[in-house]
């Protein structure tokens, strides 16, 4: 049992910690991409009050947007939790051996 224990913490807080990861990615990835829209609509309509050039607004940065608002915060509320898990267990190990 302590060597099920033993071998149960550090797998929980290594994919505790790879969930945080891939997480923490994707909403990076959604805030770059509604960032990159913004500044390409700001250039646009910079070039039009300059240039009195058209703006053509495209739904593509509405997307964008609502991919950042739209990533869930589900998983990575598991990866702290298995991380959590993979810490009490650890200490009841070292609580376990000092019986």
């Amino acid at each position: 049992m302590l060597f099920f224990l033993k071998m149960l913490a550090p797998a929980l807080m290594a994919l505790g910690s790879i969930i945080i990861a891939i997480r923490v990615k994707r909403i990076l990835d959604a805030l770059v991409r509604a960032v990159a829209a913004t500044e390409e609509y700001r250039l646009q309509i910079v070039d039009h009050l300059v240039n009195k050039a058209p703006l053509s607004v495209t739904s593509e940065c509405g997307v964008r947007v609502k991919d950042c608002g739209r990533i869930r915060i589900g998983l990575l509320v598991v990866g702290f939790l298995l991380i959590a898990a993979g810490a009490l267990i650890s200490g009841l190990n070292v609580y376990m051996v000092g019986l």
